[in-house]
């Protein structure tokens, strides 16, 4: 099946995966903050993202944005190749 993975759905799964996650940061606050804000920045539609970041450039400097939005893509590319996978999984059964 090819289909494209809507911002919602993204969202829903990443907000469950920080519900998840949040336990194994114990004692690690500063981690922890910035797995959530990059996780945060993932669920935000692309236009949203971009003046995210912005913002966080201007506030932060560019390179701290640039390694949230890296982050944050990455854990999007993680999540919707997940949904992928297991509604393909699903799908076959």
């Amino acid at each position: 099946m090819n289909r494209t993975i809507q911002d919602v759905e993204i969202a829903a799964a990443i907000d469950s995966d920080l519900l998840r996650r949040r336990e194994q940061f114990v004692g690690q606050p500063a981690a922890w903050r910035v797995w959530s804000e990059a996780a945060h920045v993932a669920t935000l539609n692309e236009r949203a993202r971009a003046a995210f970041i912005e913002h966080v450039a201007n506030a932060r400097g560019a390179d701290i944005a640039l390694r949230l939005l890296l982050k944050a893509q990455s854990i999007r590319d993680q999540i919707t190749q997940t949904l992928l996978t297991s509604e393909t999984q699903v799908t076959l059964h």
